[in-house]
This record gives C-alpha cells, structure tokens and sequence, in this order.
C-alpha cells in the first residue's frame, strides 16, 4: 500500500476523478491511467487494486467517485457477488468493465449492482472518460430520484 494517496482536500477534489480500478493484471491498469489521463486531459486519477479484498481496503482509505471492476478477476466470485461486496462499503457508481458487453445486462440480477459497463475494447477510443462521467452523472440522478421519493 505504498502508493496510495492521503486523502486530497476537498478544493483539489472537486477537478480530479478518483477511480478505483478492480483488476488483476497491472499492466493493464496502468493503461487505464494512461488514456483516462489522454483524454480526461489529466483530470482522472486510477488507483489500481488487484482484489475485492484489496478494494474495500481501499475504499475505507480513500473516496472514489467511481469503482471499474473488472468481470473477470481470478477469484471464484461472479462479477455481481463482487460489486455485492464493494456495496457493502460504497455508496457511488460501481461500473462493469469487462472484455465483452453481456448482452443480458440491464435484465440479469446478477449486474443490478452496477450502474453499467464499459467494453475493454473502449479504452483507447476518446469517449471511453465521457462513458465513465456519464455513469457518474446516472447515478448521481438514480440517488436523489431514490431520495426524492
């Protein structure tokens, strides 16, 4: 845990995107950083986690506006026990981000724990920040439509 930030003040907060990333392959994490960063012109900043034990550290540490969890960690969980899990402890937008879209997404209980996914496939495409700013947003409206009630 090293490399983990202290909290930033909430001034400095308010222009960077906290991600945590969900994934057991560092190299591809690192690639995560590289193009939110090329076409989030610097505004994002990816903490990368290799576990869901790792993550719920993580978030008791930190405050992240968004989670990408990865579909296919080397654990023997399915990607909806996981964002269950990450629940427990986060309030905010869990994304799937996963190598193929699951076409039955938005109907499987399995995903209701996610806001969305994001293809893997859309990492190097200059949408690939505004589909997670987008997420952000959704479910930002979700909550204070619940609130509202």
């Amino acid at each position: 845990f090293l490399h983990m930030s202290h909290p930033v003040t909430a001034t400095h907060a308010a222009q960077i995107t906290q991600v945590l990333l969900v994934d057991d392959h560092p190299a591809f994490s690192r690639l995560v950083e590289l193009f939110a960063n090329k076409w989030g012109k610097g505004a994002y900043k990816v903490t990368a986690v290799a576990s869901i034990e790792e993550a719920v550290i993580a978030l008791t540490l930190n405050v992240f506006d968004a989670i990408l969890l990865d579909g296919r960690l080397s654990d023997d969980r399915s990607p909806g026990e996981n964002a269950e899990i990450l629940a427990e402890t986060y309030q905010g937008p869990i994304i799937l981000f996963s190598g193929m879209s699951p076409l039955n997404f938005s109907t499987s209980p399995d995903y209701s724990r996610f806001v969305g996914s994001i293809s893997k496939d859309d990492l190097p495409k200059d949408y690939f920040v505004d589909q997670i700013q987008s997420f952000i947003s959704k479910h930002r409206e979700m909550r204070s439509a619940e609130a509202n009630k």
